[in-house]
């Protein structure tokens, strides 16, 4: 398989955490997670919604930052009223790289997707993810090793793995090491780069032999 390259270098800014946690007003002792996806239906704003009360019961602290805008945002936004003490809307921006580092978590509850870039992006700047199992997401995500994969649909199996990747910092360090190890490995520009050419040079052999 020929997987889209990610430019991964782009996201390899971890110096830049405390600078960006400082300028967005994130203090040092808050635990962020991130979601960075259009506010459209089927991304599952509603599912991590549902799921706040939860995250909120097992890290009282935490805060859920939503990058992105979309058709859907009026909707979002009104049943999301009851949890902005926890929720914090980002709208569009143009400095994700920066707003991945300095983050701990990046959760992904779509109904559906192909191959997530979100995730590719993440991994690349060193953090785990939480991610519902719908198209290529376990294809990225390393079950339990550089983040969590699950059911999708599910509201109480989220809340658990963020809050198993927040209340485990002692094994944070090994799984943002092994998310960025796999994206370079698997997704990187260079990676995608040699297995097309690879790729070419087997056909052009074949054509040879024939």
């Amino acid at each position: 398989t020929i997987y889209n390259g990610l430019d991964v270098e782009k996201f390899n800014i971890q110096d830049r955490r405390a600078a960006k946690r400082a300028e967005m007003g994130w203090k040092d002792d808050e635990p962020i997670v991130i979601m960075v996806a259009a506010l459209a239906e089927g991304k599952g704003h509603d599912l991590l919604i549902e799921a706040v009360p939860q995250i909120k019961a097992a890290i009282p602290n935490v805060k859920i930052k939503l990058a992105g805008k979309g058709p859907a945002a009026d909707s979002i936004k009104a049943a999301a009223e009851p949890y902005m003490d926890v929720l914090e809307f980002l709208g569009e921006r143009n400095d994700i790289p920066e707003l991945l580092v300095a983050s701990d978590v990046l959760v992904q509850t779509s109904w559906a997707e192909a191959l997530p870039t979100a995730l590719m992006e993440a991994g690349a700047a060193s953090i785990p993810v939480v991610a519902t199992d719908v198209g290529g997401s376990s294809e990225i995500v390393v079950d339990g090793e550089t983040g969590y994969i699950v059911p999708k649909g599910d509201a109480g199996a989220i809340a658990r793995r963020l809050a198993d990747v927040l209340n485990q910092p002692e094994t944070a360090a090994s799984r943002s090491s092994k998310a960025r190890q796999r994206i370079v490995e698997l997704f990187s520009i260079e990676k995608q780069d040699k297995t097309t050419n690879a790729l070419y040079e087997r056909m052009v052999s074949g054509n040879r032999q024939l």
